[in-house]
């Protein structure tokens, strides 16, 4: 799951975490000029830590000198897409 920080009181530079319900870690990243980068570690639930949480759907990825994401790393079973994506 991802969602925006709510700075519940906890002192963390962190726009917004990313992370697993299971095995409750989520990982806190600050948006950057170019790339956002992680800044911080937690052993929580991301519903806790953010809100709203919205559901990672697919996660792509590309080398840093190509134009568009071409390999698919992950995709949920419930996800209906067609067969040709961008």
């Amino acid at each position: 799951m991802i969602g925006d920080f709510i700075n519940s009181g906890i002192m963390i530079r962190a726009d917004y975490f990313v992370g697993d319900t299971r095995a409750t870690i989520s990982v806190g990243f600050k948006v950057g000029k170019a790339v956002d980068f992680p800044v911080t570690l937690y052993h929580e639930d991301v519903r806790k830590l953010s809100h709203p949480t919205c559901k990672v759907l697919e996660i792509w990825c590309k080398k840093f000198d190509e134009a568009e994401y071409g390999l698919c790393t992950y995709s949920v079973k419930e996800l209906k897409r067609p067969s040709k994506c961008m």
